[in-house]
């Protein structure tokens, strides 16, 4: 999420020298908690899961490959492990007890 620079994150933006934009900040916002509170509800399901896997994808290859594959050394594990699962919710849909099936339409 936006933090105040002391995030592991911003640690990594700076070591890379990565210029970030303003819309930018705004799209991983939304992505980290708009798309993220809909795919917990399940309402817009298939286009939250696509928008967190895409940004947990981008987590996965930008900014943790560098450190190998273990969480506990800063890897990539745990990233991985919720691309993987926002891929099967993408193909799956919402399930019985979203939102989306309660208004009749999955999208």
């Amino acid at each position: 999420m936006l933090h105040n620079g002391n995030s592991e994150t911003g640690v990594v933006l700076r070591e890379q020298s990565a210029l970030l934009s303003q819309e930018d900040a705004y799209l991983r916002y939304f992505a980290e908690s708009v798309a993220a509170a809909c795919l917990a509800i399940g309402l817009f399901t298939r286009i939250a899961a696509a928008i967190v896997g895409i940004e947990m994808i981008v987590i996965v290859f930008l900014f943790q490959w560098q450190f190998g594959y273990f969480w506990t050394n800063r890897g990539y594990e745990y990233a991985l492990l919720w691309a993987v699962l926002c891929i099967a919710v993408f193909f799956k849909g919402g399930g019985r007890y979203s939102i989306d099936r309660l208004i009749g339409r999955e999208f």
